[in-house]
Protein backbone atom coordinates (compact mmCIF):
# COMPACT_ATOMS: atom_id res chain seq x y z
CA UNK A 1 0.00 0.00 0.00
CA UNK A 2 2.95 2.16 -0.78
CA UNK A 3 0.83 4.87 -2.55
CA UNK A 4 -1.61 5.09 -0.47
CA UNK A 5 0.90 5.71 1.70
CA UNK A 6 2.57 8.53 -0.92
CA UNK A 7 -1.20 10.29 -1.00
CA UNK A 8 -2.17 10.21 2.38
CA UNK A 9 -0.78 10.91 5.78
CA UNK A 10 2.07 8.79 7.59
CA UNK A 11 2.56 8.46 10.47
CA UNK A 12 6.49 8.35 10.02
CA UNK A 13 7.27 10.64 7.33
CA UNK A 14 10.76 9.21 5.79
CA UNK A 15 10.10 5.97 7.01
CA UNK A 16 9.77 2.44 5.05
CA UNK A 17 9.02 4.96 2.03
CA UNK A 18 6.46 6.78 3.49
CA UNK A 19 6.82 10.35 1.74
CA UNK A 20 4.46 12.78 0.11
CA UNK A 21 3.27 11.87 -3.21
CA UNK A 22 2.87 15.28 -5.00
CA UNK A 23 1.97 14.00 -8.75
CA UNK A 24 -0.82 11.84 -6.64
CA UNK A 25 -2.14 14.59 -5.24
CA UNK A 26 -1.96 16.31 -8.53
CA UNK A 27 -3.63 13.71 -10.92
CA UNK A 28 -7.01 13.76 -8.20
CA UNK A 29 -7.37 17.19 -8.34
CA UNK A 30 -7.02 17.44 -12.02
CA UNK A 31 -10.16 14.46 -12.21
CA UNK A 32 -11.90 16.04 -9.78
CA UNK A 33 -11.66 19.19 -12.01
CA UNK A 34 -11.98 17.57 -15.26
CA UNK A 35 -15.21 16.07 -13.61
CA UNK A 36 -16.60 19.45 -12.25
CA UNK A 37 -15.44 20.69 -15.87
CA UNK A 38 -18.05 18.13 -17.17
CA UNK A 39 -21.02 19.10 -14.71
CA UNK A 40 -20.54 22.48 -15.48
CA UNK A 41 -21.15 21.12 -18.85
CA UNK A 42 -24.03 19.01 -18.79
CA UNK A 43 -25.90 21.71 -16.52
CA UNK A 44 -25.10 24.45 -19.22
CA UNK A 45 -26.28 22.28 -21.59
CA UNK A 46 -29.15 21.53 -20.07
CA UNK A 47 -29.49 25.17 -19.53
CA UNK A 48 -29.28 26.55 -22.79
CA UNK A 49 -31.54 23.71 -23.78
CA UNK A 50 -33.99 24.54 -21.06
CA UNK A 51 -33.75 28.15 -22.16
CA UNK A 52 -34.17 27.48 -26.01
CA UNK A 53 -37.49 25.10 -25.08
CA UNK A 54 -38.81 28.34 -23.01
CA UNK A 55 -38.27 30.52 -25.60
CA UNK A 56 -39.89 28.73 -28.50
CA UNK A 57 -42.90 27.92 -25.81
CA UNK A 58 -43.26 31.88 -25.07
CA UNK A 59 -42.84 32.74 -28.89
CA UNK A 60 -45.72 30.63 -29.91
CA UNK A 61 -48.06 31.61 -26.94
CA UNK A 62 -47.40 35.22 -28.01
CA UNK A 63 -48.16 34.12 -31.83
CA UNK A 64 -51.44 32.56 -30.19
CA UNK A 65 -52.02 35.72 -28.48
CA UNK A 66 -51.38 38.08 -31.16
CA UNK A 67 -53.90 35.86 -33.27
CA UNK A 68 -56.53 35.97 -30.29
CA UNK A 69 -56.16 39.51 -30.21
CA UNK A 70 -56.19 39.89 -34.66
CA UNK A 71 -59.37 37.62 -34.39
CA UNK A 72 -60.98 40.02 -31.56
CA UNK A 73 -60.34 43.14 -33.23
CA UNK A 74 -61.80 41.70 -36.57
CA UNK A 75 -65.01 40.50 -35.15
CA UNK A 76 -64.90 43.95 -33.20
CA UNK A 77 -64.68 45.43 -36.61
CA UNK A 78 -66.99 43.17 -38.44
CA UNK A 79 -69.55 43.84 -35.94
CA UNK A 80 -69.07 47.66 -35.71
CA UNK A 81 -69.78 47.38 -39.50
CA UNK A 82 -72.99 46.21 -39.40
CA UNK A 83 -73.78 48.08 -36.91
CA UNK A 84 -72.71 51.34 -38.94
CA UNK A 85 -74.80 49.66 -42.18
CA UNK A 86 -77.99 49.11 -39.39
CA UNK A 87 -78.14 52.62 -38.83
CA UNK A 88 -77.67 54.31 -42.01
CA UNK A 89 -80.11 51.95 -43.03
CA UNK A 90 -82.55 52.78 -40.25
CA UNK A 91 -81.64 56.70 -41.38
CA UNK A 92 -82.51 56.13 -44.77
CA UNK A 93 -85.89 54.94 -43.76
CA UNK A 94 -86.67 57.62 -41.55
CA UNK A 95 -85.49 60.43 -43.93
CA UNK A 96 -87.78 58.53 -46.73
CA UNK A 97 -90.87 59.11 -44.31
CA UNK A 98 -90.13 62.26 -43.38
CA UNK A 99 -89.79 63.73 -46.84
CA UNK A 100 -92.54 62.24 -47.89
CA UNK A 101 -95.26 63.51 -44.93
CA UNK A 102 -93.62 67.22 -45.72
CA UNK A 103 -93.22 67.12 -49.53
CA UNK A 104 -96.84 68.48 -50.34
CA UNK A 105 -96.63 71.39 -47.60
CA UNK A 106 -93.56 72.35 -49.01
CA UNK A 107 -95.02 72.63 -52.48
CA UNK A 108 -98.22 74.40 -51.33
CA UNK A 109 -96.02 77.31 -49.79
CA UNK A 110 -92.96 77.74 -52.99
CA UNK A 111 -95.60 79.48 -55.05
CA UNK A 112 -96.51 82.66 -52.34
CA UNK A 113 -92.79 82.69 -51.07
CA UNK A 114 -91.44 82.77 -54.83
CA UNK A 115 -93.68 85.27 -55.95
CA UNK A 116 -93.05 87.55 -53.12
CA UNK A 117 -89.50 86.68 -53.40
CA UNK A 118 -89.90 88.27 -57.35
CA UNK A 119 -91.62 90.99 -56.72
CA UNK A 120 -88.70 91.95 -53.76
CA UNK A 121 -86.79 91.96 -56.55
CA UNK A 122 -88.25 94.31 -58.77
CA UNK A 123 -87.03 97.96 -59.58
CA UNK A 124 -88.58 100.21 -57.43
CA UNK A 125 -89.60 97.47 -54.64
CA UNK A 126 -88.38 99.23 -51.80
CA UNK A 127 -89.93 102.21 -52.61
CA UNK A 128 -92.93 100.09 -52.67
CA UNK A 129 -92.67 98.65 -49.50
CA UNK A 130 -91.78 101.81 -47.74
CA UNK A 131 -94.54 104.12 -48.96
CA UNK A 132 -97.11 101.78 -50.64
CA UNK A 133 -99.47 100.42 -47.45
CA UNK A 134 -101.63 98.81 -50.11
CA UNK A 135 -98.91 96.91 -51.14
CA UNK A 136 -97.54 96.09 -47.90
CA UNK A 137 -101.12 94.93 -47.33
CA UNK A 138 -101.49 92.92 -49.95
CA UNK A 139 -98.44 90.98 -49.43
CA UNK A 140 -99.59 90.39 -46.12
CA UNK A 141 -102.70 89.02 -46.50
CA UNK A 142 -101.24 86.46 -49.07
CA UNK A 143 -97.82 85.45 -47.27
CA UNK A 144 -99.97 85.57 -43.87
CA UNK A 145 -101.91 82.35 -44.79
CA UNK A 146 -98.86 80.06 -45.29
CA UNK A 147 -99.36 77.16 -42.74
CA UNK A 148 -96.50 74.79 -42.17
CA UNK A 149 -98.13 72.48 -38.69
CA UNK A 150 -96.36 69.55 -40.69
CA UNK A 151 -93.16 70.80 -40.95
CA UNK A 152 -92.98 72.17 -37.34
CA UNK A 153 -94.28 68.78 -36.23
CA UNK A 154 -91.25 66.85 -37.91
CA UNK A 155 -88.56 69.70 -36.40
CA UNK A 156 -87.01 66.93 -33.81
CA UNK A 157 -86.24 64.55 -36.57
CA UNK A 158 -85.12 66.82 -39.41
CA UNK A 159 -81.41 65.93 -37.46
CA UNK A 160 -81.79 62.45 -38.58
CA UNK A 161 -81.91 63.68 -42.52
CA UNK A 162 -79.27 63.16 -44.20
CA UNK A 163 -76.51 65.92 -46.16
CA UNK A 164 -77.96 69.60 -45.10
CA UNK A 165 -81.55 69.04 -45.79
CA UNK A 166 -82.59 69.18 -42.06
CA UNK A 167 -80.89 72.77 -41.90
CA UNK A 168 -82.48 73.93 -44.78
CA UNK A 169 -85.66 72.79 -44.22
CA UNK A 170 -85.42 74.49 -40.52
CA UNK A 171 -84.33 77.16 -41.83
CA UNK A 172 -87.40 77.72 -44.13
CA UNK A 173 -89.59 77.91 -41.33
CA UNK A 174 -87.43 80.10 -39.86
CA UNK A 175 -86.94 82.56 -43.48
CA UNK A 176 -91.24 81.93 -43.38
CA UNK A 177 -91.95 82.91 -39.83
CA UNK A 178 -89.70 86.55 -40.29
CA UNK A 179 -91.43 87.43 -43.53
CA UNK A 180 -94.94 86.97 -42.04
CA UNK A 181 -94.05 88.99 -38.52
CA UNK A 182 -92.21 91.71 -40.75
CA UNK A 183 -95.55 91.93 -43.18
CA UNK A 184 -97.29 92.37 -39.77
CA UNK A 185 -95.54 95.29 -38.26
CA UNK A 186 -95.41 97.21 -41.23
CA UNK A 187 -98.87 96.43 -43.20
CA UNK A 188 -101.01 98.97 -41.15
CA UNK A 189 -98.06 101.91 -41.08
CA UNK A 190 -98.61 104.89 -43.15
CA UNK A 191 -95.99 107.19 -43.53
CA UNK A 192 -98.22 109.97 -44.78
CA UNK A 193 -99.41 109.64 -41.12
CA UNK A 194 -96.37 110.30 -39.00
CA UNK A 195 -95.33 114.02 -37.59
CA UNK A 196 -92.20 115.25 -39.61
CA UNK A 197 -89.91 114.37 -36.74
CA UNK A 198 -90.90 110.70 -36.63
CA UNK A 199 -91.23 109.91 -40.64
CA UNK A 200 -87.53 110.33 -41.45
CA UNK A 201 -86.64 107.66 -38.28
CA UNK A 202 -89.86 105.31 -39.45
CA UNK A 203 -88.27 105.17 -43.37
CA UNK A 204 -85.32 103.94 -42.41
CA UNK A 205 -86.75 101.42 -40.04
CA UNK A 206 -88.81 100.09 -42.90
CA UNK A 207 -85.93 100.21 -45.32
CA UNK A 208 -84.03 97.82 -42.76
CA UNK A 209 -87.30 95.63 -42.11
CA UNK A 210 -87.34 95.67 -46.52
CA UNK A 211 -83.88 94.13 -46.92
CA UNK A 212 -84.18 91.71 -44.36
CA UNK A 213 -87.41 90.49 -45.93
CA UNK A 214 -85.81 90.25 -49.69
CA UNK A 215 -82.73 88.50 -48.13
CA UNK A 216 -85.06 86.01 -46.23
CA UNK A 217 -88.02 85.20 -49.04
CA UNK A 218 -84.62 84.52 -51.54
CA UNK A 219 -83.05 82.20 -49.05
CA UNK A 220 -86.56 80.29 -48.41
CA UNK A 221 -86.94 80.63 -52.06
CA UNK A 222 -83.73 78.83 -52.85
CA UNK A 223 -84.24 76.37 -49.76
CA UNK A 224 -87.92 75.47 -50.29
CA UNK A 225 -87.04 74.39 -54.52
CA UNK A 226 -83.91 72.20 -53.15
CA UNK A 227 -86.12 70.52 -50.51
CA UNK A 228 -88.80 69.99 -52.40
CA UNK A 229 -86.94 68.15 -55.64
CA UNK A 230 -85.70 65.83 -52.77
CA UNK A 231 -88.84 65.37 -50.97
CA UNK A 232 -90.09 64.08 -54.56
CA UNK A 233 -87.05 62.13 -55.11
CA UNK A 234 -87.81 60.57 -51.84
CA UNK A 235 -90.99 59.49 -51.88
CA UNK A 236 -90.69 58.00 -55.61
CA UNK A 237 -88.44 55.15 -53.80
CA UNK A 238 -91.87 53.82 -51.90
CA UNK A 239 -93.46 52.85 -55.08
CA UNK A 240 -96.32 52.83 -57.30
CA UNK A 241 -99.93 53.67 -56.41
CA UNK A 242 -101.57 50.44 -55.13
CA UNK A 243 -104.14 48.86 -56.96
CA UNK A 244 -107.52 49.13 -55.87
CA UNK A 245 -109.46 46.25 -54.49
Amino acid sequence: MNWWKGISPCENLGVDGCVVWWEGWAVGFAALAVLIAVASLVVAFWGALATVISSIAIWRLGQKANHLAESGAEQVRIERTALAEMQSAERAREAVIVLSYISAELSAIYPSVAAFSAQMGEDGAEDRFVDSQTWRKLWDDDVSKLRTPRIESTLQLLYRLPSDLGGRIARVLGDVQTIQQILKSVSPVDLSREEEQYRELKERWMRTLYRAAKNASERAKADISHCSMEATRASLTIGGVPAPL
